[in-house]
């Protein structure tokens, strides 16, 4: 356990230590330039990707084409609001305030949530499917998995 580190070095060994639970292995791509963004993909899945920071967001992107068009949504959000009391480390989006002795234990908590989801919709070979809220390509969508 590193307690100095960032949660992209901290997700980065997360990966390779959680990579043999994964059917798509996950690896990390790049840094977005000029940004401190970071994005982890899945082998074989090339319109998923995972978009990290150093302060904890986590987020799961999807993008479809349809008619020639490209369609984008956070199909999940396991990002990390770190905050610290006089009780301990906690996320500030938590509805729940659960108090951690480090910000890795949070860390990590958090992580087996996207874990979960992770193994129920990607292991899963589950198909995603583009949904439009009008009747017009111009309307509200959702890319949801099926």
């Amino acid at each position: 356990m590193y307690l100095n580190e960032d949660f992209v070095k901290y997700f980065k060994r997360w990966i390779l230590t959680n990579n043999h639970k994964f059917k798509y292995k996950m690896y990390m791509v790049r840094g977005i330039k000029n940004s401190n963004e970071f994005i982890a993909k899945f082998a074989s899945i090339p319109n998923i990707e995972v978009f990290i920071d150093k302060n904890g967001k986590c987020d799961i992107w999807a993008k479809l084409k349809h008619n020639n068009k490209e369609y984008y949504d956070n199909l999940f959000d396991a990002s990390i609001n770190l905050k610290k009391d006089r009780e301990g480390f906690y996320c500030g989006f938590c509805i729940n305030r659960i108090y951690y002795k480090n910000r890795v234990n949070l860390w990590n908590e958090h992580l087996k949530i996207l874990e979960k989801w992770i193994l129920e919709n990607i292991n899963t070979n589950k198909k995603f499917e583009l949904v439009f809220f009008g009747k017009t390509e111009d309307s509200s969508y959702e890319i949801r998995p099926i």
